[in-house]
């Protein structure tokens, strides 16, 4: 129909995946966006069919959005879509509510396909979720030199590509708050959730860096600028979780003279559950 026509063709502009998602009516009652994550990649750079996701977070849906490029330039892909099969717990947590097909995938040309995913458990529970993920589609030849087609789709074919997961660090935004200590006092200590890690970097400075991207919070008091030669850093960060709570963490990193680079991390947040224990469930190092 003419919403997977347009979901399909939005493909070349810039906000194609958000374009593409507000005029398909089985996403856009999704309801208000809280965030975008960034796209993350599912194939190598050389496979014959590239696939990239982003998720688009909603209050009690996530729209996993995969836009997929074909690089074969004798055929041409059609009714294109992304097969979502939930790991473990993740199978407790979401379910599959809608899937967009891309109409057809033209060699070299970005289409973007949908899976809406409903969150049936308790929404607060912002679990990591790992879903094994195959492209299908129904591959149709072309001629290389005009893009006629030359063919019919008479058989479908699947492609397994990285799994596509969901991150603790989905639901919140980074947020700074001035006087991070302060801040951290005023938090229920009942709240404080800790973890301590041996870490597979080569500095601290790595390390500090890898960690702000993982948790997607704002480093705080000018903590986040760790010099390349420290030995030892604390980093600072804050977010606003969707729901509207806070969310505050204390990272210690450490190059430890015989167990290498040594991290612990304390979470507090201004929310009674269990918020701060899972936001740390984003440090999967």
């Amino acid at each position: 129909g003419g919403s997977a026509g347009a979901a399909g063709a939005a493909g070349s502009d810039a906000d194609a995946g958000l374009g593409g998602l507000m005029a398909v009516p089985e996403l856009a009652a999704a309801g208000k966006l809280f965030r975008t994550t960034a796209p993350a990649r599912l194939t190598e750079e050389e496979c014959e069919y590239t696939v990239t996701c982003r998720r688009h977070v909603f209050e009690s849906h996530v729209v996993m959005d995969f836009e997929v490029t074909n690089t074969i330039n004798v055929q041409q892909l059609e009714r294109v879509t992304v097969q979502l099969e939930p790991q473990g717990d993740a199978a407790d947590a979401w379910e599959v509510e809608a899937e967009v097909a891309a109409p057809v995938a033209r060699f070299g040309e970005p289409v973007h396909t949908y899976v809406s995913l409903r969150r049936a458990g308790d929404p607060s529970a912002i679990k990591a979720a790992t879903f094994l993920t195959t492209l299908r589609f129904f591959p149709v030849p072309v001629d290389a030199s005009t893009g006629e087609v030359q063919g019919e789709a008479s058989y479908d074919e699947e492609f397994e590509v990285d799994a596509a997961t969901i991150s603790p660090a989905d639901f919140v935004v980074p947020r700074a708050v001035s006087g991070f200590r302060t801040a951290w006092e005023a938090a229920p200590e009942a709240s404080t959730a800790q973890v301590q890690l041996s870490l597979p970097f080569a500095t601290v400075a790595e390390a500090a860096s890898r960690l702000i991207g993982k948790l997607g919070l704002a480093p705080c008091d000018n903590s986040g600028a760790v010099k390349s030669t420290a030995e030892r850093a604390q980093v600072l960060l804050s977010g606003v979780a969707l729901g509207g709570s806070q969310v505050l963490v204390r990272l210690q990193i450490l190059q430890h003279p015989t167990r290498g680079l040594v991290m612990r991390a304390m979470a507090r947040s201004d929310a009674d559950d269990a918020l701060a224990g899972l936001i740390l469930g984003a440090i999967d190092v």
